[in-house]
């Protein structure tokens, strides 16, 4: 293999190597955050997932009926139920513009 040859393949194999890498690395972090969501949240959203309790709490249907009627153009994508009776529902919603998400509903406490 002539110098100038080797030089470039080298050149390519180093850079690409390099741009391959910090893809991985860049998946494995954002992976592990996704792993590790449920440990996160109360961390980094400490404020949002604390509720004073005022009442019972809502069923399913009453909070899914009470999340569509709040915003009537959106999909209900899923709701998130923690055990601690002291943490709100969390209802996640698909609105008309597909490429975003936003929180339909916080609190599932009267």
């Amino acid at each position: 293999m002539k110098p100038f040859l080797r030089k470039q393949v080298r050149l390519f194999h180093t850079y690409s190597a390099f741009t391959v890498g910090v893809v991985l690395i860049s998946m494995a972090i954002t992976g592990s955050i996704l792993a590790f969501r449920s440990q996160l949240e109360p961390l980094v959203y400490p404020k949002l997932l604390t509720v004073e309790q005022t009442g019972p709490r809502l069923s399913y249907d009453l909070l899914v009926s009470k999340a569509l009627s709040a915003h009537p153009s959106s999909q209900l994508d899923y709701i998130r139920y923690f055990s601690d009776p002291n943490l709100p529902f969390l209802v996640i919603g698909i609105p008309e513009y597909p490429y975003r998400s936003f929180n339909l509903s916080t609190s599932a406490h009267v």
